[in-house]
C-alpha cells in the first residue's frame, strides 16, 4: 500500500471536490485507516478485501480513483488492473 506522503499526494492531486475511491486491500487496518483519512478530506470511499469483489464493484459504480494493494487473495492487484482494462492502459501507474 502507499505510504502516508503518498497518500497525501494523492488526496491533494484530487482536488477540493470530493471523489469516489476504492481501495481494495485484505488487511482490514490499512483499508479502514485509508478509508477513514479520505472520507475526512471529503470523498467518498468503497472497499474491498477481494479482487475479484473490486472487480464487480467497479462494474456497479464509477472510481475516479482506485487504489489497490499488490497481494490480495482471489484476484491481486496486476491482475485486477488487467482485467478492469485490457490490453493495458496509461492510467495504471504502479511503484
Amino acid at each position: 500500500m502507499p505510504s502516508i506522503s503518498t497518500c497525501h499526494c494523492v488526496r491533494t492531486g484530487l482536488g477540493d471536490q470530493g471523489k469516489t475511491i476504492l481501495i481494495v486491500d485484505d488487511e482490514p487496518g490499512i483499508a479502514r485507516t485509508l478509508a477513514h483519512l479520505l472520507r475526512r478530506s471529503g470523498h467518498t470511499v468503497e472497499t474491498a478485501a477481494i479482487g475479484r469483489l473490486a472487480l464487480a464493484q467497479c462494474q456497479d459504480q464509477d472510481c475516479e480513483l482506485i487504489l489497490c494493494d499488490l497481494r490480495v487473495p482471489k484476484l491481486d492487484g496486476p491482475g485486477f488492473y488487467q482485467e478492469l482494462w485490457p490490453g493495458g492502459s496509461s492510467k495504471i501507474h504502479s511503484k
